[in-house]
């Protein structure tokens, strides 16, 4: 029985399943699947002939692993045979070190296009040279359209005006996020954050450096998790400091009581959390946004940026003389009008009773 895996997982957050109870799993039931197979066949039991992808158990012969994988070497030789000029200077430095493009000029864009599809065809070299499943020969219906050359999009650079509006949306999904928290659990819609706009910058802060300080590690899923973890920790714990400090001691947020806490401003459980989404913004929302951040025109994408950064440091300046307080938002020691405190009651219950991994991050600075 998995019954105690799954026990364990429960127990370590799901630690335990990421590093270990998954892959078991997996191989688990691709031996079982195997022992079946073999079982069927030679028993000649009915469906058995359906049980015929061979390339399970075998590596498949150069000629039909060349006649399915033909765009890939087509692809590479198209490569090898087409110059791109790196990028020098600033430029380059930006682009090689953070993955940024200033404003993707036609020059940038095509040595970036050149240099990403690369490693596209280099994820797939592997199962063209027999050394993984070649996924493009399996008999399901829709194996031989896996995995086509132009479908891995991760490793890729972001440009400025791209950066600045993956800001603004992981800022604004972190609104709703924490809103939508709050509503469930009290019935009532609050402001969440220290500044009055739909926004918590903490969240488009910590998304967009996961992009650029952790880009060379986008090919190691693994150093890329535990990083992330490190990094949204960081900025979490150090923004919380900040807020305190600079507004006489008033907490945005406390974990006081979690598991693994450090001085109530970051736990294990919100860190795991920001791992996990941390990967989710680098491997698919990221690059799903900027293919759509790609098609706004420049003449378009440049006043948008701009107004959106005029907003937003008013908002800022604003909320450094009079930031967002009240019920919900900061009241974790101040006593509500009357003398009672009934607010700080009614957020720990409202904790207490309705907490969601990753809610206990609420009201970001």
């Amino acid at each position: 029985s998995f019954l105690p895996w799954y026990l364990l997982g429960l127990v370590t957050l799901g630690i335990s399943d990421i590093f270990f109870t998954n892959a078991y799993r997996t191989a688990f039931f691709c031996e079982f699947y195997a022992g079946v197979r073999k079982i069927c066949r030679e028993n000649n039991l009915e469906g058995s002939g359906q049980l015929n992808d061979r390339y399970l158990f075998e590596i498949a012969d150069s000629q039909s692993l060349r006649a399915a994988y033909k765009d890939v070497i087509d692809a590479q030789k198209a490569v090898r045979h087409q110059e791109s000029k790196p990028m020098t200077g600033f430029t380059g430095f930006l682009a090689k070190v953070f993955g940024i493009t200033i404003l993707r000029r036609k020059d940038e864009q095509l040595y970036e296009e050149n240099e990403e599809r690369k490693m596209m065809i280099d994820a797939l070299d592997e199962e063209l040279n027999g050394e993984s499943y070649p996924g493009r020969l399996s008999p399901l219906p829709d194996g031989k359209n896996s995995r086509k050359v132009d479908s891995l999009h991760y490793l890729r650079h972001y440009s400025i005006p791209s950066l600045i509006l993956l800001f603004f949306t992981f800022s604004f999904i972190g609104w709703v996020w924490e809103v939508t928290l709050f509503l469930i659990s009290d019935g009532v819609f609050v402001n969440r954050g220290v500044l009055h706009g739909p926004w918590l910058p903490i969240y488009g802060s910590g998304g967009v450096l996961i992009l650029i300080v952790l880009n060379k590690l986008r090919s190691k899923p693994l150093a890329e998790f535990v990083t992330t973890i490190v990094l949204c920790g960081c900025v979490e714990y150090f923004t919380a400091w900040y807020l305190e400090t600079t507004h006489g001691g008033q907490k945005w947020w406390d974990y006081s009581g979690y598991f693994l806490n450090l001085n109530g401003r970051i736990c294990a459980e919100g860190l795991l959390v920001f791992g996990l989404g941390g990967m989710a913004i680098v491997y698919l929302l990221a690059p799903v946004l900027d293919n759509h951040f790609k098609k706004i025109k420049t003449k378009v994408l440049i006043p948008l940026c701009a107004v959106l950064l005029v907003v937003y440091c008013t908002d800022q300046i604003y909320s450094a003389r009079h930031p967002n307080t009240g019920k919900g938002i900061n009241d974790y020691t101040q006593e509500a009008d009357g003398g009672d405190r009934s607010c700080e009651k009614a957020f720990a219950a409202a904790v207490s009773d309705l907490y969601v991994p990753g809610s206990g991050e609420r009201g970001r600075g």
